[in-house]
This record gives structure tokens, C-alpha cells and sequence, in this order.
């Protein structure tokens, strides 16, 4: 189970490589976070480049980016935080 890769987990590791990304780019470009989002930011970077071009350790990277499941939310609240759109039926329900 550890060794099996498959079509599916390639894409979700090559969609989880470009998210992480877009928002290690936006760490940088807006200072969030500071040193260590930068460095929690390349060593995901690492960790899912390594899984992608070795084959090996899907499953353990997926699991890893399960504690980054809510992490898409609470960028897209700082987002409208930034846009100001605070009024929206969105944000309330946040």
C-alpha cells in the first residue's frame, strides 16, 4: 500500500504542488507569515516534488496534506479581507 502510486495520486499531488505554489508566492509577494510559513512552504514544496518525481511515498505525502485541508479556506477569508467584501453573504456564513 506504502509503494502503489496511481493516475489519481499523481494528480493530487500535482494539484497540491501548484497550490503550495500560489500560496508560497503570496507568503512572499504579501510578507505573510514570515520565516517559518516561508520554511513550512519549501519543505511541502520538497516533500511533494520528492513524491512526484520518485514514485515513492504517495500515500504518505497525501496524508501529510491532510492537515492542509483547511488551509484553502482561510486564505480565501484573508482574500476577501483584502478585496473588502465583508458585506457579502459569504462572510458571514464563514
Amino acid at each position: 500500500m506504502i509503494l502503489r502510486t496511481s493516475p489519481s495520486t499523481y494528480l493530487a499531488l500535482g494539484v497540491s504542488f501548484g497550490y503550495f505554489v500560489i500560496d508560497f508566492w503570496t507568503c512572499v509577494k504579501y510578507n505573510l507569515g514570515g520565516t517559518e510559513m516561508v520554511l513550512h512552504h519549501l519543505g511541502s514544496l520538497l516533500s511533494v516534488t520528492t513524491a512526484l518525481v520518485t514514485g515513492d511515498g504517495h500515500m504518505h505525502t497525501l496524508w501529510m496534506l491532510v492537515t492542509e485541508f483547511t488551509t484553502p479556506l482561510i486564505n480565501n477569508r484573508w482574500w476577501l479581507d483584502k478585496m473588502v467584501r465583508d458585506q457579502g453573504c459569504v462572510w458571514g456564513r464563514d
